[in-house]
């Protein structure tokens, strides 16, 4: 039963630990999530979990984050500080969401995406050497912090609730988790490879990307499918149409000649990231950062 009650000022213990709700972030039928802060001053948030199917991914997330923390925590990526079977607490990142930083620019710049699949780079480069996996990068999951040019200066993931370790398998492999627009093809098959973040940046960088301000949509150059059900395992292989690479570099070179060659980069980094096959994409952070143009030459 979620919690309808709570308010600002109120108390909750959570795991023997007070913490005092500060803001409502989001109250339904099935979730309800508070700020709140602990008894030693620490900004956090309180997770409601909606089903014992969410709460055993939330504790498994958990419990992987438990075994490589301090190597997470060296790239700035946010503590899971405590998961049950109700709730799980994780530490407060101020700031925008990726998608919140697009849509108060009406679209980001070419370099303004640059820079922040560069600074999301940190994070994810420390789930790879650390053989765990997000599951759920997308520019709603990615905060941004900015910097006085207007450009992204530290990009951290948050909700990490389907983390998890290389190799490991769904704990459901009939079922779907994460989002499927994001999704590489192992992951809708319940399996996480090392390359599978890199693929859900490259998506993320094509979904900035498109925007009125570059004039065009994801369905000009694939299958986009945010709902489950709806979900073609099989044809998840063919999501994108076979001349979408060239028809934006020839799009982006039209509606954004002053940075051609950097929309060149950005599309290679992209067009690697999302190849189907996992062993075919970069295998490392370092690799990934290498296609990427110089941020301090273009803007």
């Amino acid at each position: 039963m979620i919690d309808t009650s709570t308010q600002p000022n109120d108390i909750k213990v959570i795991g023997e630990s007070p913490y005092e709700v500060t803001e409502v972030l989001d109250r339904n039928l099935r979730t309800a999530v508070y700020r709140a802060v602990s008894s030693f001053g620490e900004p956090v948030i309180l997770k409601r979990l909606k089903d014992l199917e969410t709460s055993l991914h939330a504790q498994r997330a958990f419990s992987v984050f438990q075994k490589t923390r301090d190597h997470l925590k060296t790239a700035g990526i946010p503590d899971i500080l405590y998961c049950d079977d109700e709730w799980k607490v994780s530490s407060f990142v101020e700031g925008l969401s990726g998608l919140e930083y697009a849509d108060e620019h009406g679209g980001l710049t070419i370099p303004q995406i640059c820079a922040f699949v560069q600074q999301a780079l940190r994070p994810v480069g420390a789930y790879m050497d650390a053989g765990v996996v997000h599951g759920d990068l997308k520019p709603a999951n990615l905060v941004v912090d900015i910097n006085p040019d207007n450009m992204p200066d530290r990009v951290t993931p948050i909700d990490q609730e389907i983390l998890g370790r290389v190799g490991q398998a769904s704990l459901n492999p009939g079922k779907i988790y994460g989002t499927p627009r994001f999704m590489a093809p192992e992951q809708c098959l319940g399996q996480y490879h090392r390359t599978t973040d890199g693929f859900s940046l490259g998506v993320t960088a094509l979904d900035l990307l498109a925007t009125p301000r570059h004039g065009f949509q994801l369905g000009d150059i694939g299958s986009f499918d945010d709902t489950f059900h709806s979900l073609d395992r099989r044809a998840h292989n063919n999501w994108l149409k076979p001349n979408a690479r060239a028809f934006l570099e020839r799009h982006l070179a039209t509606v954004a000649p002053a940075h051609e060659q950097t929309s060149r980069m950005l599309l290679e980094f992209v067009f690697s990231c999302v190849r189907q096959n996992s062993w075919e994409r970069p295998q490392t952070a370092e690799e990934m950062r290498q296609m990427l143009p110089d941020i301090r030459h273009i803007f």
